[in-house]
């Protein structure tokens, strides 16, 4: 496939995305031993992760991970070790996130980027998430990176639902369409 072949592929192109908050886990702490932990444990798979924290004014950090659970096991060290007690870690949830890419389920790697399935390109989900905290629902995020405008590198028209099977927005979905060649 030649180059001009690759780009006209993905252009004009209808892509529905679909962030799934599947569900929110508390962060606790075993006072005899100081370890963290997270209520249910994180699940193992692949996807997006918002650590919501209410004693903050940026509530929102949004990351990326081939295994959720495995991305945490190091902060929880690192949270032990700091000596974080019960009341340093009762206002945290980690919010775990499905991606899917029209009907197929697409986790994205540890950079954020989906792997193109459902006849897309592949796609930076994490930067496309937190774009849309900022820039739709106009919350405060703590990352520092991926915080500049998305644009789709192809210029398609990005149809948007964030939907709530954890609860955390009151099950309401989010729904908004990102116009081919515009910016987030």
């Amino acid at each position: 496939m030649t180059q001009w072949q690759f780009v006209h592929v993905y252009q004009n192109v209808q892509i529905d995305l679909t962030f799934r908050i599947v569900s929110t886990h508390t962060l606790t702490v075993n006072n005899a031993i100081g370890q963290v932990t997270a209520n249910p444990a994180l699940p193992t798979y692949g996807g997006l992760y918002d650590i919501y924290n209410t004693s903050t004014v940026a509530r929102h950090y949004v990351g990326t991970a081939t295994n959720i659970q495995e991305r945490f096991n190091h902060r929880w060290q690192v949270c032990s070790e700091l000596g974080l007690g019960h009341n340093d870690v009762t206002n945290i949830r980690v919010w775990a996130i499905q991606v899917y890419t029209g009907q197929h389920l697409t986790p994205p790697d540890n950079g954020g980027r989906t792997t193109g399935a459902g006849g897309t390109h592949p796609l930076d989900v994490e930067h496309f998430l937190i774009r849309t905290y900022l820039g739709f629902l106009r919350w405060e995020v703590r990352n520092t990176n991926k915080r500049l405008q998305f644009n789709d590198p192809f210029g398609n028209q990005i149809s948007c639902t964030i939907a709530d099977a954890a609860g955390v927005l009151g099950h309401q979905n989010v729904q908004f369409t990102l116009p081919s060649r515009a910016s987030l």
